[in-house]
């Protein structure tokens, strides 16, 4: 849902305030770090990153297109960049206009936690989501922070939490992606699966469309634990070796500002009414689950975090299995309106139907009659069961009845 807009008086926030917001720097991770002080005399090292003037994506056919892989977020180093908290700062909330949306994410790691960082399109404001990689809860562990960085902010933040983990290994770059297309948990801990290439395929007024060219999936356990348990759990092995065998490479799609599994129409009359009631951001929950092939990886997302479609990006295939589920379609269809028989009142009683199937056109004809034909075959394996020609209440395709009707 999104976040309301804090009162003036509010969006100035103190010192023990700001220590409580960054929540992801104290008490698990940066025990070690000295606690808040005053603003340094001396300035900061830490490089200031112009503003980008351009505000557009390059069209598709530019020579400036984006490269495949992702780019990390740049972590400067130096001494001079060392949590300050300004008393006098105000920070932005998600919610605010214009910082809600991520475009690119890195994805850090210490012993007991992932970091996964989060920028907008032009690189300038960004967000974090911690993951937990010490308990194999059968609930995901997750917690979103709803402060938005400034690329200082987030250095900062950052080196904070290396300092507070410098006996364990520090702060450590795993791997920049793309995206999190949700996460899976077979028998012990959790797994993420995150998006590390993609390329521009089309454009839906203004809005890109990306195919997912590499995925990479990485288990939320103890860096020196997660590859023995792996190798020692011989069904957990298997199951990883046959989610690993799925090739997400090909005729899997998405994109981060419009909505895929949806169609134009609908799409265009939602976004209307959204202006006409003067909202600007649309919620994110309102995806299609019948075309969301990784609907079951987003749901440990759903149950733990407020808003899981800000970190997850629901993505669509075009090798969905659509006759099954226009199958099962017909079948509610028709047990709804039922089928006309008389009867001899003796061995069977008469039958009426009670209403007609109607249907709109879909994406395409092709489609469109599909829809119709199966609705008329489930109609007729029940007519043909109720003769008793057949004894369930379904008709094969490669029956001779069903290629009768194909040719009606």
């Amino acid at each position: 849902m999104p976040h309301s807009q804090p009162p003036a008086e509010e969006s100035r926030i103190s010192e023990q305030e700001r220590d409580q917001a960054i929540h992801l720097a104290k008490n698990d991770e940066v025990n070690a770090a000295a606690p808040s002080s005053p603003p340094s005399s001396q300035p900061s090292t830490v490089p200031i990153v112009p503003p980008i003037q351009e505000t557009q994506l390059p069209p598709l056919d530019s020579g400036d297109e984006e490269p495949a892989v992702a780019t990390c977020f740049e972590r400067s180093t130096s001494p001079g960049s060392v949590l300050h908290r300004n008393k006098g700062a105000a920070y932005e909330k998600v919610g605010d206009e214009g910082v809600y949306r991520m475009h690119r994410f890195s994805l850090y790691e210490t012993a007991s936690r992932f970091y996964f960082v989060g920028g907008d399109v032009l690189d300038q404001k960004f967000r974090v989501l911690k993951l937990d990689r010490t308990t194999e809860s059968e609930e995901l562990v997750a917690a979103e922070d709803d402060i938005v960085y400034t690329r200082k902010e987030m250095n900062q933040l950052l080196n904070a939490i290396d300092d507070g983990n410098k006996g364990s290994g520090g702060l450590k770059l795993r791997c920049s992606t793309w995206g999190l297309l949700g996460f899976i948990r077979f028998t012990s801990a959790y797994y993420m699966l995150v998006v590390t290439k993609r390329s521009q395929v089309a454009m839906i007024g203004g809005h890109y469309v990306y195919q997912i060219d590499g995925t990479e999936l990485v288990p939320l356990l103890p860096a020196s634990s997660s590859r023995q348990k792996a190798e020692r759990l011989s069904e957990e092995a298997r199951f990883v070796s046959t989610l690993s065998s799925l090739d997400l490479s090909r005729s899997f799609y998405f994109s981060y500002t419009y909505d895929i599994t949806r169609s134009l129409q609908k799409n265009m009359i939602r976004e209307r009414k959204a202006l006409g009631k003067g909202i600007l951001r649309k919620d994110n929950d309102y995806h299609s689950g019948m075309f969301v092939w990784n609907h079951h990886l987003l749901e440990p997302a759903a149950r733990a975090l407020e808003d899981p479609y800000a970190w997850c990006i629901p993505s669509n295939s075009r090798d969905q299995d659509v006759i099954g589920t226009l199958e099962s379609i017909a079948k509610d269809i028709v047990s709804k309106t039922g089928y006309f028989r008389i009867g001899d009142e003796i061995n069977w009683e008469s039958r009426t139907q009670n209403g007609i199937a109607r249907t709109n056109c879909i994406d395409c004809l092709d489609r469109t009659n599909a829809a119709q034909f199966l609705i008329g075959k489930c109609a007729l394996a029940h007519q043909l069961q109720a003769l008793g020609v057949i004894a369930d209440d379904t008709v094969d395709f490669g029956t001779d009845v069903v290629s009768v009707l194909s040719n009606m």
